[in-house]
C-alpha cells in the first residue's frame, strides 16, 4: 500500500500498516485515536473591553504601522523605563504579532501572550486601527 505525506513517497507492505499507524515518541506511542485534532478556538475580533487601560494616541491623516509603531513607541519611552514590546496589532492589515493559534475565547492570543509576560502599556493609535502591548524593564 501507497501513502504520500508531502512530497515524498512511503510504501509501507500490508503485514506493516498497524505499526505505520502508531508513531512512537520517546516512550510514548501515538495512534491514530489520539492524534485527532480538536477544533481551533477561532480568534476574536479585537474590542476596547478586551485591553487593560489603554492609552489612546489620535493622528489625523494617513498613517501605516511602522509610523503607528514610531509613536506608540514614543509615548511608551515616556510612560516607562526601556518599555519592551511584546505583542501588536495591525486592524486594515489584519495582521498581529506574535502569530499563535487562538486558544482562549475572551481574547485574542497575541494580546494573552502579551498580558501572561507582563504587559500592562497598551497604546491604542487611532482607535483600534494599531495596538501595542509594552512591557517596562
Amino acid at each position: 500500500m501507497t501513502g504520500v505525506m508531502s512530497k515524498y513517497r512511503i510504501i509501507v507492505p500490508q503485514k506493516n500498516m498497524e505499526a505505520a499507524r502508531k508513531i512512537r515518541y520517546g516512550s510514548l506511542v501515538l495512534g491514530e485515536s489520539n492524534l485527532k485534532s480538536q477544533p481551533m478556538t477561532p480568534c476574536l475580533p479585537l474590542s476596547r473591553e478586551m485591553l487593560r487601560d489603554p492609552i489612546d494616541l489620535r493622528v489625523e491623516g494617513p498613517l501605516d504601522f511602522s509610523q503607528a509603531q514610531s509613536l506608540a513607541r514614543r509615548r511608551a519611552g515616556e510612560l516607562r523605563n526601556e518599555p519592551l514590546l511584546l505583542a501588536w496589532f495591525d486592524r486594515s492589515r489584519d495582521l498581529f504579532s506574535p502569530h499563535l493559534p487562538c486558544c482562549r475565547e475572551d481574547k485574542p492570543s497575541w494580546l494573552t501572550y502579551a498580558e501572561s509576560r507582563g504587559g500592562d502599556l497598551v497604546i491604542c493609535v487611532n482607535e483600534l486601527d494599531y495596538v501595542f502591548v509594552f512591557k517596562g524593564l
